[in-house]
């Protein structure tokens, strides 16, 4: 009961941080085609075609779209709070697995460690509380994976089942790595379980097919295999029998086989993760290096403690790996690693300090300064910092509830100063600071910080003007409001100059929607009627994105 009572008060935590005023901020970057394309399927009532402003956009499956629209039924609407519910719950959902995970693994001191590192990393916190679909893919390898773990070698036949039901519908979240992820764990772990295992007179075993792990070479892979691409397939099927011109396969396989040897974006160097991982993970990969030092030791006899380690060990650097060796490269696409990361350092953080190594022992300790280090150098914000910056940056927004900050700043130092020479609660107020400051930044800060964007009170000026004849609204390069502008029917747009110069013709529209930095691409007079709020300190570059209304003279 007491594990039970700890492990709920970690989750209820984690609910206040990750569905605290989610609603409250409104769409940016690619939280866009989550929540316009559940707008428009909602507004339609055609859930099988996935559109943006009246396009098609066919560049993730249907499943994480869907999930909106059930989160919709909360609200009443598909609006900013609807979009983000669904990676909310998934993160919660992905702390209870990984503590029953690190439970089954380790011990409950692990796990208890386990789920809190995952819950206070910011990566996870900040894409709990984002319109993607990156938590659910997480949540879904990271089930597939536990499933797996409970009796990697002999499954039984409602196991395997359940393992492809559950990789088809992580698949259908964001694509094929719900399939790719969970199934190359399972290989890697395996073969290199019995690499460990066989003798050097059993080399021949590794021609035959006993090598090939058990959860997919066995009779029931004849069912199971059908059945989750069935469940994988179905929705692509019924859009195309429905809509014939819908490509949502060869979208699929761009987006996902393709993408992986040959991108068309989203490229970066092949060593990006190596610093990916430590600004997702953070604050804990302070500690990162110490945790893999600590699992890669050999000096564990448990036979049980060393087979929990190799699975994840594996789960760790399978997911690395596979990342890095693939073509496409985005900061996001390595969150799947982040349970595997928490396992690793609960199982660093669980270890009794005499059993730790000398080397290790001063790496902690070295993680624990720098952490408090941070923590009293970010009293300085509280300073009349505007005295000493030079212009523009003197006329950044104050700090938000400045008297709230200071308050759980003091605190977090006094309690610190104290603990100082306890070494086991150390650790306690490090996430006792850890709750406390991402509570701050995304239940106060954040959105406080939203009343300095225009792009809501641009999209409310907009409603306003077009009320009497919205038919003459066209967009010029500025798709990205049609969220904010809720409008019941598709808005004309142009992303060439061609075909702004070809809509203006044909069309004869009042008002335009453009960047500043595309008004030189228009040969019309014009009246700018409203604008996107702008600041000093803001560079060129984003200047020249702020959207203008334009009335066409």
């Amino acid at each position: 009961m007491k594990f039970a009572g700890i492990v709920i008060g970690i989750v209820a935590l984690s609910a206040v941080l990750y569905l605290g005023r989610l609603g409250d901020r409104g769409v940016i970057s690619e939280e866009l085609r989550w929540a316009e394309v559940a707008r428009e399927m909602d507004l339609t009532g055609n859930y099988f075609w996935p559109t943006i402003d009246g396009k098609l956009y066919y560049d993730k499956p249907l499943g994480s779209y869907w999930l909106v629209l059930a989160a919709a039924k909360i609200p009443g609407e598909v609006n900013e709070l609807a979009a983000r519910l669904p990676a909310a719950i998934s993160g919660l959902i992905s702390l209870v697995i990984v503590m029953l995970l690190a439970r089954r693994l380790y011990d409950e001191r692990t796990a208890i460690w386990a789920g809190v590192i995952l819950a206070t990393s910011y990566g996870f916190v900040f894409y709990s509380r984002r319109a993607t679909a990156d938590l659910e893919t997480l949540t879904g390898v990271l089930l597939a994976y536990m499933l797996y773990a409970w009796n990697p070698h002999q499954p039984r036949f409602w196991k395997i089942v359940l393992l492809w039901v559950i990789m088809a519908c992580t698949s259908q979240t964001k694509g094929l790595l719900g399939f790719a992820l969970p199934g190359l764990l399972l290989l890697v772990h395996h073969f290199v379980s019995e690499i460990k295992t066989t003798t050097r007179t059993g080399w021949r075993k590794y021609l035959s097919f006993q090598c090939i792990n058990p959860w997919f070479w066995n009779r029931a892979t004849f069912l199971t295999f059908p059945l989750g691409l069935a469940i994988f397939l179905t929705p692509f099927m019924i859009s195309s029998m429905q809509n014939p011109q819908s490509d949502g396969l060869a979208l699929l396989y761009r987006e996902n086989l393709k993408r992986f040897f040959s991108p068309h974006n989203h490229t970066g160097p092949i060593y990006l993760y190596v610093g990916v991982i430590f600004v997702i993970f953070a604050p804990w990969s302070l500690f990162l290096i110490p945790g893999l030092w600590q699992i890669h030791r050999r000096s564990d006899s448990d036979s049980r403690q060393a087979e929990s380690d190799l699975l994840t060990k594996c789960y760790f650097w399978t997911i690395f790996i596979f990342f890095t060796l693939s073509a496409s490269r985005r900061s996001y696409y390595l969150l799947p690693i982040l349970p595997a990361a928490a396992l690793m350092s609960a199982r660093f953080f669980a270890t009794p300090e005499p059993l730790l190594s000398p080397a290790v022992r001063i790496m902690k300790r070295i993680g624990i300064l720098l952490f408090s280090i941070v923590v009293l150098l970010a009293g300085a914000v509280l300073l009349p910092w505007r005295d000493y910056v030079k212009a523009p940056y003197n006329q950044l927004p104050e700090l938000p509830m400045q008297a709230l900050f200071g308050i759980g700043w003091a605190l977090s130092v006094v309690v610190g100063i104290f603990l100082l020479f306890k070494r086991r609660t150390i650790m306690v107020w490090l996430t006792g600071v850890l709750y406390l400051g991402l509570g701050y930044l995304f239940l106060f800060a954040l959105p406080q910080f939203e009343e300095e964007r225009g792009r809501k009170t641009l999209a409310q000026e907009v409603r306003k003007t077009i009320e009497d004849e919205p038919d003459r609204l066209v967009l010029y390069s500025s798709r990205d409001i049609v969220f904010d502008l809720k409008l019941d029917h598709p808005i004309p747009d142009a992303d060439v100059p061609e075909e702004l110069e070809e809509l203006l013709k044909n069309r004869q529209p009042k008002w335009l929607i453009i960047p500043r930095k595309k008004l030189s691409d228009l040969k019309y007079p014009y009246r700018i009627l409203a604008e996107e709020k702008s600041h000093e300190w803001e560079t060129a570059v984003q200047h020249g994105l702020k959207l203008l209304l334009l009335e066409l003279q």
